[in-house]
C-alpha cells in the first residue's frame, strides 16, 4: 500500500535541503579531515583542546583548560551578552574556532565577512588569513591574552612575543621565495598530515601553520616523525613520563608539526626553500675534521622544554637555544642598533650572571650572551659527561665557565691563579686590557685601526670588541681578514668582512689539517672546536719543539691560521717587530723579535735556538688567563700591571725552573719576567721590550 504522505511546507523543504547540503558537507569534511588539519587524535590532549604543554594548562577564565573565546575584546558583541541562545563556549570546544551555524539569533557575524572575499574554510568563525596578515584567527585570541604576566598577546613563557615582534621577523615577511610551506604531501611520516597550501594568499607566507598545527600531532610508537632524533632506550625524552614538554605520549609539544630540528631542517636544509642551508652545515660534526653543536645528537633529543631556566642545566642544544623563530631576521648592518638579529627575542645571561628576556622588557642579547646560557655558571652541569673529547695531560678538555674567563671585573676562584684581576682576556664582553702600539699594529689592517701613535693606538683599541664567533663560525669564513659576525653588533664591533653565501654561524665547521712538518711525536689530535680556521691543538713534547723548520711561509700560516685571521703574520714570522715580546737587546742572544724567535726559529746560534714552538704553549688558554692553572703571575716578584699579562698561560707540558710551584710570568724591576723550563733549557730571563716598530714610532710592551 502506498501512503501519500502530506505536501511538504517551504519551511520543511528548507530543513531537509540544510540537512542534505550539511550532511554532505560533512562527509566530504570527514573524508578530507588531514587537509582540515585535524590529527591523530591528540586534539584533547594539547592546549586548545584542554590538554596541558610544559606542565601547563592554557588560560582558561574559571571555565576549564582549552581555550576560551571570551577572552577577545569583543566576546560582549557576539559571543553569550546579547543573545541567551548563544550560551557561552567552554575551553576546549570546537566551536572555540569553528561556528556551525554561522550566526545565533543574527547576532553574530557571518562567517563570509572578513576582509577576503568568500566564504571562510572548515567553518571558522573568523578569516584565518588575508593577503596582508597571515594569522588574523590566532591573533583574534592570542593578541588579547594576558599569561604568566607577560604582556597582552606574548605566550606564556615569551617566547612567543606579540604581533608586532613576529610580523617584524623573517619568518613573517621573508625574503620572495625563500619559506612557504614545508610540506608537498599529506603522508605524515615524512612531514606532517596537511596538504600545500601556495595557493592561498601570498602562498600562506607567514602563517603560524607553516610550523603548528591548532589539533597537535600524537605520533604513533615506531612511526615517528622525526625517526633519526627519537631515542629507542627506556629514557625516551619523547614520553610524557620523562619530559614535561610532552604532555601526552608522543604528542609533539607546542603543537608543533614536527619534532625540534626535524622541523626547521624542513626549510634550512640543501633543498629550501630557505636559502640558509643549516641541516649540512650542522652534520659537519660528524664528517672528517668536522666538529658542531650536537643539535641532532639522538641521545639529546627532546630535552629542550620551553619552560627551562636562562642557564640551560640539561645537556642538549635545538636550534630553539639560539634562535626564536618568532622574533628571529637578518641582521640589518648597522652597528649600535640593538635589534637583534639571529638571536633577537631569546633569554640570556649578561656578563655580570644576570639573567634577561626581552620578553620582560631587557634589551636584545649579544651573540656571546645567548653563549653564556650554556658556556656560563651551568657549563659543569651541561657539559660532564662523554659528548665531548675527555682532558689529557697535553690538552684541557676546554669546559669551563666563560662568562667567567671573560669577565673584566673577576676571576675564577676554582681554575684561576693568583691575580687580584683579570689580566688579559680577547676583548668579547668589552674592549681588552692590552693597548699597546704594537697590538694595535698587528690588528690594524683585519680591524681597519687608527695606529699613528700610542695615544691613538690606545684609544682605537679601548673601542675594540669581537664575538664569540669571530672564532667558532663557519670554515667557509676561514681566511677572511678581520671579524666576520653579524647580529647585534655593538658600536665597538667591527661590521663583518664576510661576503660568501654560505650561512655563518657555530652550527659546524669542516676543516682539513693542513701539511705541516711536525717535530718527532708531534701530531694534530683532529680537535676542531667549531674554529672557522685551523688552529693548531695537538700533542705537545715536554723538552723539545712543536714543529720542524716550516718549508715555505705558506706552511708557517697554515699552522695558525685562525690566529692570523686577525692578527698580522709577518710579525711572528720575523718580518716586522710589531710584537710586545721583543728583548730590546736586553738577553744577549741576538734576534729581537721573540715570536718570530719561537715560533720560526729565526736567529741564534745555540743548540736550541731553533724552537720552532706553537701559539698554545704560552697561549693555551686564549679565551683569557682566568683558566691558567699552570701559570704563575708572582713568581718571586710582583703581579704584572693589569694589562701587562699579554694572555701568557703556559701549557701543562711546561714546567717549573728554581723550585717554583709553576711556570713563572712576573714583573719586577720595570720589567718583565719568566722562569720555567722549556723545549729543554731553563728560561730564567729578563726583557725590556722597548724599541720602534713599522710607523717609526717607539713603543713598549708595557700598558701602564
Amino acid at each position: 500500500m502506498i501512503k501519500n504522505n502530506p505536501p511538504m511546507d517551504n519551511k520543511t523543504k528548507s530543513i531537509i535541503l540544510a540537512t542534505t547540503i550539511v550532511l554532505a558537507g560533512l562527509g566530504l569534511f570527514s573524508r578530507s579531515i588531514r587537509n582540515a588539519f585535524a590529527t591523530g587524535n591528540a586534539f584533547p590532549n594539547v592546549k586548545h583542546g584542554g590538554g596541558t604543554t610544559d606542565g601547563v594548562t592554557p588560560y582558561d577564565a574559571g571555565n576549564g583548560p582549552g581555550v576560551d573565546r571570551s577572552v577577545n575584546p569583543d566576546y560582549g558583541s557576539y559571543y553569550h551578552n546579547l543573545n541567551t541562545e548563544a550560551g557561552k563556549y567552554k575551553g576546549g570546544e570546537c566551536t572555540q574556532c569553528h561556528e556551525p551555524h554561522a550566526s545565533f539569533g543574527g547576532s553574530e557575524a557571518p562567517p563570509n565577512s572578513g576582509a577576503d572575499a568568500g566564504p571562510d574554510p572548515y567553518l571558522l568563525m573568523k578569516e584565518y588569513g588575508t593577503t596582508t596578515n597571515y594569522a588574523n584567527l590566532c591573533w583574534y585570541c592570542h593578541e588579547s591574552m594576558t599569561l604568566n604576566g607577560k604582556p597582552a598577546g606574548y605566550g606564556y613563557w615569551g617566547f612567543y612575543q606579540g604581533k608586532t615582534v613576529f610580523q617584524a621577523s623573517s619568518h613573517y615577511s621573508p625574503p620572495a621565495g625563500s619559506l612557504y610551506w614545508p610540506g608537498t604531501t599529506c603522508d605524515p611520516v615524512n612531514i606532517g598530515p596537511r596538504k600545500d597550501r601556495s595557493g592561498l594568499p601570498a602562498g600562506n607566507l607567514g602563517s603560524c601553520l607553516n610550523c603548528h598545527t591548532p589539533h597537535g600531532i600524537k605520533e604513533t610508537p615506531g612511526q615517528e616523525f622525526d625517526t633519526s632524533a627519537v631515542p629507542t632506550t627506556p629514557t625516551n625524552m619523547h614520553l610524557s613520563a620523562n619530559n614535561v614538554g610532552v604532555s601526552v605520549d608522543y604528542v609533539i609539544p607546542r603543537q608543533l608539526i614536527a619534532w625540534e630540528e626535524a622541523l626547521c631542517f624542513n626549510c634550512h636544509d640543501s633543498n629550501g626553500p630557505s636559502t640558509r642551508d643549516i641541516k649540512t652545515e650542522i652534520n659537519k660534526r660528524t664528517l672528517s675534521g668536522g666538529s658542531g653543536h650536537p643539535v641532532n645528537d639522538t641521545t639529546l633529543a627532546g630535552r629542550h622544554t620551553a619552560s627551562e631556566n636562562t642557564e640551560v642545566t640539561v645537556k642538549h642544544v635545538e636550534c630553539y637555544d639560539c634562535h626564536n623563530p618568532h622574533a628571529v631576521k637578518a641582521p640589518t648592518g648597522v652597528k649600535g642598533d640593538g635589534d637583534g638579529g639571529r638571536v633577537k627575542g631569546m633569554r640570556y645571561v649578561d656578563i655580570g650572571g644576570t639573567a634577561r628576556n626581552p620578553a620582560t622588557g631587557d634589551r636584545q642579547p649579544y651573540i656571546y650572551e645567548v653563549c653564556f646560557r650554556c658556556h656560563g655558571n651551568t657549563w659543569n652541569q651541561v657539559f660532564n659527561g662523554n659528548v665531548y673529547p675527555t682532558q689529557t695531560t697535553s690538552r684541557p678538555d676546554g669546559r669551563s665557565n666563560k662568562r667567567l674567563e671573560f669577565d673584566p671585573n673577576g676571576t675564577d676562584a676554582t681554575y684561576g691563579p693568583p691575580q687580584a684581576f683579570n689580566s688579559a682576556y680577547h676583548p668579547v664582553a668589552s674592549p681588552g686590557k692590552n693597548t699597546t702600539l704594537a697590538i694595535c699594529m698587528q690588528l690594524q689592517a683585519a680591524f681597519g685601526l687608527n695606529c699613528s701613535s700610542a695615544a691613538v693606538a690606545k684609544t682605537s683599541l679601548q673601542n675594540l670588541t669581537i664575538m664569540c664567533t669571530d672564532c667558532h663560525n663557519n670554515n667557509a669564513a676561514g681566511g677572511v681578514s678581520g671579524p666576520i659576525t653579524e647580529s647585534n653588533l655593538r658600536t665597538t664591533d667591527v661590521s663583518s668582512n664576510y661576503t660568501g653565501t654560505s650561512p655563518v654561524g657555530p652550527h659546524g665547521s669542516q676543516i682539513a689539517t693542513p701539511a705541516l712538518t711536525f717535530y718527532s711525536g708531534v701530531s694534530d689530535n683532529g680537535d676542531r672546536s667549531i674554529l672557522r680556521d685551523y688552529y693548531f691543538t695537538g700533542t705537545l713534547p715536554t723538552t723539545s719543539r712543536s714543529f720542524n723548520a716550516p718549508s715555505s711561509t705558506t706552511e708557517f700560516q697554515n699552522r695558525f691560521k685562525l690566529c692570523f685571521n686577525c692578527h698580522d703574520w709577518n710579525t711572528f714570522y720575523g718580518n716586522n717587530d710589531n710584537t710586545n715580546f721583543f728583548n730590546g737587546g736586553g738577553m744577549g742572544m741576538g734576534p729581537s723579535n721573540l715570536h718570530a724567535f719561537h715560533l720560526n726559529g729565526v736567529g741564534g746560534g745555540m743548540m736550541w735556538a731553533q724552537t720552532y714552538e706553537a701559539c698554545m704553549v704560552c697561549h693555551y688558554n686564549v679565551h683569557s688567563n682566568v683558566q691558567a692553572t699552570n701559570t704563575d703571575y708572582i713568581g718571586g716578584g710582583s703581579q704584572p700591571p693589569d694589562g701587562d699579562s699579554h694572555l701568557i698561560n703556559f701549557a701543562p707540558n711546561v714546567v717549573t725552573a728554581n723550585g717554583y710551584a709553576k711556570p713563572a710570568w712576573f714583573y719586577s724591576g720595570g720589567n718583565m719576567n719568566c722562569n720555567l723550563y722549556c723545549h729543554g733549557v731553563s728560561m730564567i730571563y729578563t726583557y725590556n721590550c722597548t724599541h720602534a716598530i713599522t710607523n717609526g714610532t717607539t713603543d713598549t710592551c708595557n700598558d701602564n
